[in-house]
């Protein structure tokens, strides 16, 4: 994936050309096929899923069906910092282009770029505190 590819995804937009191509050289890249699948729930979440092309479909166990994710969407971000099962199977609904930046790759990418990796995390912490937001507002009682 060129650096342009890379600022597709908000997470790393702000990065440096240099950064960008640190990252191009760890990451992973995976071509799938309509139907393949990329990880199943309870799996272990050994990084952070970049889809740069196509669409997966996402499904759990007892909810069924979660819908359909079109590329760009970075996936399971939280797993480049910590060790964690991914919470849902995911699958190719169309041909699609992933790259993996596992957790040890983005190890070695902190080592290399260190500012630029804290600004990654940020980011992945200001996502996380956005959605855990919108899920308290969801548990909180109705005013009025």
């Amino acid at each position: 994936m060129n650096p342009v590819e890379w600022e597709r995804f908000p997470l790393f937009a702000d990065l440096s050309q240099r950064d960008l191509r640190l990252l191009e050289d760890l990451a992973e890249e995976q071509f799938l096929k309509a139907g393949e699948i990329l990880c199943l729930e309870g799996s272990e979440g050994d990084g952070a899923l970049l889809l740069v092309d196509g669409a997966l479909d996402c499904s759990r166990a007892g909810l069924g069906d979660l819908g359909r994710i079109d590329a760009p969407a970075a996936l399971g971000m939280a797993s480049l910092a910590l060790t964690a099962n991914r919470e849902a199977s995911l699958k190719a609904a169309t041909p699609a282009r992933v790259l993996l930046l596992t957790r040890p790759a983005f190890h070695r990418f902190s080592q290399d770029a260190p500012a630029a990796a804290v600004r990654v995390l940020e980011g992945v912490v200001r996502d996380l505190a956005g959605a855990m937001h919108g899920g308290i507002e969801a548990l909180l009682p109705p005013r009025g």
